[in-house]
């Protein structure tokens, strides 16, 4: 069986050239060859493609029909051994990416530069704790805060995030004495439901021996930034990541409670389902990612 491909590029030269010798110039080839490509095409559709005289060469109907064949699927074979490839490689089209909405004020300040680096980039997130499946969803990667459940996804590290424990002045002033993890037990707490149990907070102290707390309030939210909205207007004490809560501790609208203890801390990662094939607008927005969190440690590297 021959090689159609290049017996259809043989006979696109043919009729674009208007001779088999400059045909064979242009392909870098032999006239023989040329003319043996040629011959198959004849053969294999049973029909005379091209008229030839000493003078003048002039394509049959069936001549005509094919070589506007040829060139569609020509035009289509070059567009994917020469475009198809580069495509992944190409920093455009749309990168959709999942993470929670605590690490929005960390990301969305640093993202006019990454989009003038790449104007042809459109990004879409969606603000999500649920574990998306970034084999089977439209995801390219999602960011995750805390412990990371068993899969074959590929992880970077991209920081830690530690908490801290924050009420308003109007509460601190009313409220009963906070001089230990074990006081809050007689304060109003502000629950978050995405933590794990929800109603338990957890503390190192000096000695290196965790302390873990029983804690009640009148609130149970799914928003860190609704927890930290009702911490400000002194509804109770909440405990947050301290990147979270940090503007409010400069300003005076929130204290922190209980500094001498270490509370909870989390490893923040950014997920991805593919290493070796990475499309270069993924890894360009891990780069960012990890430039932001200015991290030096990674489980893997894409």
């Amino acid at each position: 069986m021959f090689d159609k491909i290049t017996a259809f590029k043989v006979f696109r030269a043919i009729v674009k050239n208007g001779s088999l010798t400059a045909a064979a110039k242009e392909l870098n080839i032999s006239k023989a060859s040329v003319s043996r490509h040629l011959s198959y095409l004849e053969d294999w559709l049973k029909s005379k493609l091209l008229l030839r005289t000493t003078r003048s060469l002039t394509l049959t109907m069936t001549g005509e029909q094919l070589y506007d064949q040829c060139q569609e699927v020509l035009e289509k074979m070059e567009f994917i051994e020469e475009k198809l490839p580069n495509l992944e490689k190409s920093l455009m089209g749309r990168l959709k990416v999942s993470l929670p909405r605590e690490i929005v004020h960390i990301i969305f300040p640093n993202l006019p530069s990454f989009q003038q680096q790449h104007p042809d980039l459109k990004i879409t997130f969606d603000f999500t704790d649920r574990y998306v499946d970034l084999y089977n969803e439209p995801f390219d990667a999602a960011i995750r805060i805390g412990t990371l459940q068993p899969s074959s996804l590929f992880a970077r590290k991209l920081c830690q995030f530690n908490d801290t424990l924050v009420a308003a002045p109007s509460y601190l002033t009313k409220s009963k004495v906070l001089e230990t993890p074990r006081d809050l037990e007689n304060h109003q707490c502000i629950l978050d439901i995405h933590r794990s149990p929800s109603d338990s907070w957890y503390f190192i102290d000096a000695k290196g021996e965790r302390l873990d707390i029983s804690i009640k309030g009148q609130y149970t939210l799914t928003d860190t930034e609704a927890v930290l909205m009702l911490a400000r207007q002194g509804a109770g004490i909440a405990n947050v990541p301290e990147h979270v809560a940090i503007e409010a501790c400069h300003d005076g609208r929130l204290v922190r409670v209980l500094p001498s203890y270490k509370a909870q801390s989390y490893d923040v990662h950014v997920l991805f389902a593919e290493r070796q094939f990475m499309p270069e607008k993924t890894r360009a927005f891990i780069n960012f990612l990890v430039d932001i969190f200015d991290t030096k440690s990674d489980t893997t590297t894409p």
